[in-house]
């Protein structure tokens, strides 16, 4: 068992690795153009963010 132990401090780690890797992933999973992002200025209501619908 002792042999076992010594591979876990390697996997306590990884969940502090992890987090730092979330946000990369799940930004990976919104559109590429930042769309999903609040825009640095409010679009006017009528004008669309770019990239919708192309």
């Amino acid at each position: 068992m002792s042999q076992h132990n010594e591979k876990n401090p390697h996997q306590h780690q990884s969940p502090l690795h992890d987090s730092s890797e979330a946000k990369p992933g799940m930004d990976s999973l919104a559109p590429e153009d930042g769309s999903h992002r609040p825009a640095a200025e409010p679009t006017p209501p009528g004008a669309q963010p770019t990239a919708q619908g192309a």
